[in-house]
C-alpha cells in the first residue's frame, strides 16, 4: 500500500523533514527557554511531527543574554526527538505602525523611518541568533493584524513613503506592493536571509486583508503573495484567515 504523502519526507532548502506534519505556533506562556517550555516542545516533537514552529517570540527577547543562552537547549531537545524546529519572530503592533487605529483601539501614529530601520535590524539579529543556537529556520510573523500585516493592508497602511501599499485592485498590484516594492516586508525577509546560512529556510505568515471596505485586498490579489519569485529565499508561506 502506497504511503500517504503526508508521511513522506519533505525538503525545505537543505533541511529535510521526516514527514509533512507541522505543529503551528501556539502561545504557551511558559517561556520557551524555561525547563517547562523546553519539556513541552520536546513532547510535541516526540509525538511525531516533522516540524515544530515555536510560538511567536518577541524580537526584543533576542537582545537578552539570558534568553539567548537558553535557546540551544530548546533546539537540541526537539532535534533529539527527530523533528526540525523554526522560530516565529514577532514584532507587536503597539509601536503604532498604522496611520489608522484599529476599531476599538487607541490612537495611532505612523512608525518613523528610524524605527523601521531598527525593526529590520532586529529581525536580522534575531535570525542570526536562531541560526547560531542551532535552529533550522525562522518565520517572520506577518499575520493576525500585527505590525507586518498592518503594513500589507491598504486599510491600515496609508503611508505616502516607500512603505505604502499599492492599489488594492488585483493580483498585479498586490504583487508589486508586497514583494518588490513594499520594503518593510521584503526588507525584513531579505535582511533576515542575509544572516542565515544558505541551508536554512525562511518561512513567512500573513493574513488576507479582506473586508467590505474598498481599501482591502481582494482574495485573488491577497493570495498572489504566496508565490514568491524563484530567486527568493522564502521556502514556505502560511496563510491565516483574517480575525
Amino acid at each position: 500500500m502506497q504511503q500517504s504523502p503526508l508521511f513522506q519526507p519533505l525538503s525545505l532548502r537543505q533541511v529535510t523533514l521526516r514527514n509533512r506534519i507541522v505543529m503551528a505556533p501556539m502561545v504557551s506562556n511558559m517561556g520557551i527557554t524555561s525547563q517547562q517550555g523546553i519539556c513541552w516542545y520536546r513532547e510535541r516533537a516526540r509525538g511525531g511531527v516533522g516540524l515544530v514552529i515555536v510560538e511567536s517570540t518577541w524580537l526584543a527577547s533576542f537582545h537578552d543574554p539570558a534568553f539567548v543562552a537558553g535557546l540551544p537547549a530548546l533546539a537540541r531537545a526537539v532535534h533529539a526527538e527527530g523533528a526540525a524546529i523554526v522560530v516565529q519572530l514577532h514584532q507587536p503592533a503597539d509601536i503604532g505602525g498604522e496611520a489608522v487605529a484599529v476599531t476599538g483601539g487607541g490612537s495611532a501614529r505612523e512608525v518613523t523611518a528610524a524605527e523601521i530601520e531598527r525593526i529590520v535590524a532586529d529581525y536580522a539579529h534575531a535570525a542570526r541568533v536562531c541560526a547560531d543556537a542551532g535552529f533550522d529556520g525562522v518565520e517572520p510573523h506577518g499575520a493576525h493584524g500585527f505590525l507586518l500585516n498592518q503594513f500589507f493592508s491598504p486599510r491600515t497602511n496609508q503611508r505616502r513613503d516607500l512603505t505604502a501599499t499599492g492599489s488594492p485592485g488585483g493580483c498585479a498590484s498586490a504583487w508589486r506592493s508586497c514583494v518588490p516594492s513594499a520594503p518593510l516586508r521584503a526588507t525584513v525577509c531579505s535582511s533576515s536571509t542575509a544572516t542565515l546560512p544558505r541551508r536554512m529556510p525562511l518561512g513567512a505568515t500573513r493574513s488576507p486583508t479582506r473586508s467590505s471596505s474598498c481599501r482591502s485586498w481582494s482574495m485573488p490579489g491577497s493570495t498572489c503573495w504566496t508565490s514568491p519569485p524563484a530567486s527568493g529565499r522564502t521556502a514556505s508561506t502560511r496563510r491565516w484567515p483574517r480575525r
